[in-house]
């Protein structure tokens, strides 16, 4: 990404990422800087390998990883949105 904002590494970690607790990088503001008013990506086709799989729905044993997925509701719209649709449809079946 940093070679498409023709900046270096360092000066986009510096401007845009952070290190969390688990030692990942990750975007300083929440949600995405580059999330657009519409919710669409401004960087779609560079995005990163962890926003090409999030929100990591598709992989296997998605029961492990729902805390995590029901954190990031609070800050992706898209998560927020599967999640609504997924209750709506589960309401009454358990």
């Amino acid at each position: 990404m940093s070679k498409h904002f023709r900046i270096s590494e360092k000066q986009f970690y510096v401007k845009h990422l952070k290190t969390d607790s688990d030692g990942d990088f990750v975007f300083q503001l929440s949600p995405c800087p580059f999330l657009l008013v519409d919710n669409r990506c401004s960087i779609y086709e560079i995005r990163p390998d962890a926003c090409r799989d999030y929100p990591h729905t598709d992989g296997t044993d998605f029961r492990k990883r729902i805390p995590l997925t029901k954190k990031n509701t609070a800050v992706c719209p898209a998560v927020f949105e599967i999640i609504s649709k997924l209750e709506q449809e589960l309401e009454g079946q358990f």
